[in-house]
């Protein structure tokens, strides 16, 4: 939001002097940043986990709608801003669907959605920090202006170098999986530019904030620089501070400062959800002023479906659809936050300018939008293409709940009673919504294998090698639990699931084709194909690995082979002695003996002591 001169008026607040400052000015957030610095660790304890995510839903996810209604809305809008609420939307669109696809694009999505934040979070402050001067009737010169423009612009300053140093001093990694395919590319500021660039930003900030401030108390009375200081204060408190703490090592015992030291995420909620509550205030304002304000409960259905739909519908498509089991957490997430975020940004640098004489005339002169005197405009045509959206709208506001009630009721509610066949059912119905979670089916998997439910813990465990079938962790914890099973019968039908989804998996590969091979079941035992799963392993590498040497042979002498059993049974016997595999090489010359008597190995032998 950008300022330029305009006509004051009489009231110099939008909403009132309460809700202006607590939500406009954000000093909401100051009062939270005295409440966990005085009672941080008390205030956590009381917190239930689901009030982030509630209060994301009805005050993050909204704040875009608002941006989306203004634009899209009203058909002169969305002719008006056509380079931006098309073309441009296209661009991120695109942008968007090439890094499903390919990781390092959307790596770089991710990291200008990172570094564009601060500074949409910033322009918003210094717009209604100038809004503010401007309907309290205070006189800016240009000189003025842009000292205080600049005290903003090097408050950015110093998040950017923070950001994008060499300096490890934020570990900005908000996916919950390991092996998250997104991850934030900064620029590596050399550590000796960034100590010289640094204090001299931070320096050059005060200097210009303080300037401003005198200048300012000579043309101003106190009470009339009140909303534009609490708004100087707001982005000191959520950027300015906490990182200069952060770079000259300073400890201050107050708790959402020093969080920087861990995650940045778990503080910059708080900061995401002030920024938010502010960007809402002043849009529904203005939506309120421009004539077409319907009534407060309407214009937040409106901006709660659309900003809600523009977050889950994405994902319902992209990961059930278009890419399959692409893990939420592992990289989609992050994906989605940084298209929905920079179309965001754009549109909001398009629309939002104090010099547009619509915004101005509503959010500081508090004209009309249209002149007196003129009609009515023509209400446009009805068609299908305006209830259609809204008919998705509503659809992807009731997808986001779903998942607000899956994610953190339903699915905590299965762990707390350790129902975890329930708790894979919930996830089930999670992966229908795109939101699978590879970090709740492992831990599902492991309750379920301490309580020996194999069934079960094998599920969890299928479920969690889809989205990441190259873990081999996994691959190796699958045919371990499908030995548990003690039925030949649902050991070859998990193995087989397991290697549709992971078919590079040598372990469950090799563990099939001795199951095949072996299995005292004639129902069960496949010779041929356990030829040739062994066969292709073993001609795989030019140093083979002795269990499948030992498979292979057992494959042989199923299949009636019993000279390239006995080659091979050598061959494996010789190799085990050579590593050292003194309990393996017991057992592989027990059935070389098999083979040289023109028999082959059973699982059944195995109880009779063969």
């Amino acid at each position: 939001m950008t300022a330029t001169a305009s006509t004051p008026r009489a009231s110099g607040w939008l909403y009132g002097p309460v809700p202006d400052l607590l939500l406009g000015c954000g000093l909401l957030y100051a009062l939270l940043f005295v409440a966990f610095a005085l009672f941080g660790p008390s205030l956590r304890a009381l917190q239930p986990s689901f009030l982030i995510p509630v209060l994301i839903l009805l005050v993050s996810m909204p704040h875009y709608g608002g941006t989306l209604v203004r634009v899209y809305d009203q058909r002169r809008d969305r002719r008006s801003y056509a380079l931006f609420s098309v073309w441009a939307t296209l661009l991120i669109a695109a942008l968007f669907v090439w890094g499903t696809f390919a990781s390092v694009v959307a790596s770089w999505l991710f990291t200008v959605y990172i570094t564009w934040s601060p500074w949409h979070y910033t322009g918003q402050n210094y717009g209604l920090a100038v809004m503010f001067l401007r309907r309290r009737g205070v006189p800016l010169s240009t000189g003025v202006k842009r000292l205080f423009y600049a005290s903003f612009l090097l408050a950015y300053g110093l998040t950017f170098l923070v950001f994008h140093s060499a300096i490890s001093l934020i570990d900005y990694n908000t996916s919950q999986s390991e092996n998250a395919p997104v991850a934030f590319l900064p620029l590596g500021i050399p550590p000796a530019l960034h100590r010289v660039l640094f204090p001299l930003a931070a320096a050059a900030y005060a200097a210009t904030l303080a300037a401003t401030a005198a200048l300012l108390l000579r043309r101003a009375r106190v009470r009339d620089l009140v909303p534009a200081a609490a708004l100087a204060l707001t982005q000191a408190l959520w950027f300015s501070i906490p990182f200069a703490v952060r770079y000259f090592g300073v400890s201050t015992g107050l708790e959402p400062v020093d969080l920087l030291r861990n995650r940045i995420e778990d503080y910059f909620k708080w900061v995401a959800l002030g920024h938010a509550a502010q960007y809402l205030w002043v849009t529904s304002y203005y939506a309120r002023g421009s004539g077409s304000w319907r009534g407060f409960p309407r214009y937040f259905g409106k901006v709660l479906a659309s900003g809600v739909a523009v977050w889950t519908l994405p994902v319902l498509l992209f990961a059930p659809l278009v890419r399959g089991r692409y893990e939420y957490a592992g990289g989609l997430a992050l994906l989605v936050a940084s298209a929905v975020n920079l179309h965001h940004f754009v549109l909001d640098g398009a629309i939002w300018k104090l010099r547009n004489s619509r915004i101005a005339s509503v959010l500081i002169r508090a004209e009309p939008e249209r002149p007196a005197g003129l009609p009515e405009p023509v209400a446009p045509r009805k068609g299908w293409l305006r209830p259609a959206v809204w008919v998705a709208a509503t659809a992807g506001l009731a997808v986001g709940v779903s998942v607000l009630w899956l994610e953190d009721f339903a699915l905590r509610a299965a762990f707390l009673r350790s129902d975890y066949a329930g708790l894979n059912r919930v996830l089930d119905r999670m992966a229908w919504l795109g939101r699978d979670n590879s970090a709740a089916r492992l831990l599902a998997a492991r309750g379920a294998a301490r309580a020996g439910d194999w069934e079960e813990s094998l599920a969890a465990h299928r479920a969690a090698l889809a989205m990441s079938p190259d873990q081999p962790e996994l691959q190796a914890r699958i045919v371990w639990l499908a030995r548990r099973l003690d039925d030949p019968a649902r050991t070859v039908a998990q193995l087989r699931d397991a290697l549709r989804l992971a078919p590079g998996s040598t372990g469950m590969r090799n563990e099939l084709a001795w199951t095949l091979a072996t299995s005292r079941d004639a129902r069960i035992r496949d010779p041929d194909q356990a030829v040739r799963l062994a066969e292709s392993l073993v001609h795989s590498s030019e140093t083979p690995d002795l269990n499948w040497l030992d498979t292979l042979a057992a494959a042989y002498a199923a299949a009636g082979r019993f000279d390239d059993a006995v080659r091979l049974a050598s061959q494996a016997s010789a190799l085990a002695q050579t590593q050292g595999e003194a309990a393996l090489g017991e057992q592989i010359r027990a059935r070389l003996a098999l083979y040289r008597e023109r028999r082959a190995f059973l699982e059944a032998d195995a109880a009779d002591g063969a």
